[in-house]
């Protein structure tokens, strides 16, 4: 049987898990840049990739996010998705207080 947990405890499990998310989206950030960095230049390879290989770290992080997002971004009180944005303050499904 699971008890509620506290205003604290919320505000700090949501913290917690905006440290991650936001470490996920700079790892694929730094996954797709090749292919974005090849799309918009004239550059025929960047870090030994080409436009065609340089899919294959973009798949790759790309999978990384949506997994992520899927499985953990969750509200820490209600367990559904607090909803979108970076700024969220307060949870739609439940109303919690996140921060």
């Amino acid at each position: 049987m699971e008890t509620e947990k506290s205003a604290a405890q919320v505000k700090e499990e949501y913290a917690s898990m905006m440290v991650r998310a936001k470490l996920v989206s700079a790892i694929t950030l730094l996954l797709i840049s090749p292919r974005l960095i090849l799309g918009f230049t004239d550059l025929n390879s960047f870090l030994g990739l080409n436009y065609v290989t340089a899919l294959i770290p973009m798949l790759l992080g790309t999978i990384v996010y949506v997994v992520f997002f899927k499985k953990y971004w969750r509200c820490p009180a209600c367990l559904e998705l607090p909803g979108g944005g970076w700024t969220r303050k307060q949870c739609k499904h439940c109303g919690v207080a996140l921060r």
